[in-house]
């Protein structure tokens, strides 16, 4: 099946459910519930913003990039929204979309992140790749040439030797252990 003709029938089957969106009050009085320990309200909440995660995915640049298959990033968006609907608490008169909103791309993108590489790497390292990515495209972009490692570690407001590392992360290749462990045998058995 299509990736568009499942995203249809995921959405057909959201409104055959009859899943409106809830006001602001009725999420409140969900959140209270959710906090006396009410596992109903908590599958209401979730249930009522399943189309937010679509909305969400749609605009995330993993939707139309990534090869991740279309029901794994809803399923991947389903999670973030599970784990939005346990910990939120309304303050600040600030909706649950918002809340959830955010919690669903981070956690996506974690999830992407740490299936992308054949070693995972920690999350800061990743996010700290992307951030010297950016600044290298956008210094690119202003000095018409590649900027220098100590340029990008300046604007990033890092040390240099950050930069190598980092640059270290993007271009090493994964050795096989067993390739280690023959190395190490050769190197005993000539001594």
């Amino acid at each position: 099946m299509a990736s568009n003709d499942l995203l249809t029938t995921y959405l057909q089957g959201m409104l055959r459910k009859g899943l409106k969106t809830l006001t602001k009050a009725e999420e409140y009085d969900l959140a209270t519930q959710i906090a006396n320990g009410d596992k109903k309200a908590l599958e209401t909440l979730i249930q009522h913003n399943l189309r937010l995660v679509v909305f969400i995915l749609r605009k995330m640049p993993a939707w139309t990039y990534s090869n991740v298959p279309v029901e794994d990033l809803i399923q991947m968006g389903n999670e973030g929204l599970i784990l939005a609907a346990q910990k939120w608490t309304p303050t600040n008169n600030a909706g649950f979309a918002s809340y959830a909103g955010q919690y669903i791309q981070r956690h996506v993108t974690r999830q992407l992140d740490n299936s992308e590489r054949l070693i995972r790497l920690p999350v800061n390292i990743v996010e700290a790749i992307k951030r010297m990515n950016y600044t290298e495209r956008k210094l690119k972009q202003t000095l018409g040439r590649e900027p220098t490692p100590k340029e990008l570690a300046n604007m990033m407001d890092v040390p240099t030797k950050h930069i190598g590392q980092l640059k270290g992360y993007i271009q090493r290749e994964p050795v096989s252990l067993d390739t280690i462990m023959n190395d190490m045998h050769d190197e005993t058995n000539e001594e």
